[in-house]
C-alpha cells in the first residue's frame, strides 16, 4: 500500500503564484478555463459552509484559507513537470 513515507514527489516547477493564476489542465475541470485560483475560492466557500453548519467556528479564517490552498498546491502535480 501507498503511504506518504513512500511516495517520491517530483520537486516544483511553478511557483505558487504561477500555479494559483494558471489554467487547470487535467482532471474532472480540465477546458473549463477555471483556474487553481477560481477552483481554491469555491473549494474553501464550500468547506466552511460545511464547517459551519455543523456546528463548528473558525477562529483564524484567514490562516485556514491559506492552509487549503498551500495543501491543494502541495498535492498538485499540475505545478510539477510531467
Amino acid at each position: 500500500m501507498f503511504g506518504p513515507s513512500n511516495v517520491v514527489r517530483e520537486p516544483k516547477t511553478q511557483s505558487y503564484i504561477e500555479w494559483f493564476r494558471s489554467v487547470i489542465a487535467d482532471g474532472h475541470h480540465a477546458g473549463s478555463g477555471l483556474t487553481h485560483g477560481d477552483y481554491i475560492r469555491t473549494f474553501y466557500s464550500e468547506l466552511t459552509d460545511i464547517i459551519k453548519k455543523c456546528g463548528y467556528s473558525l477562529e483564524d479564517e484567514k490562516g485556514f484559507k491559506s492552509s487549503v490552498a498551500t495543501l491543494l498546491y502541495d498535492l498538485s502535480d499540475e505545478a510539477r513537470d510531467e
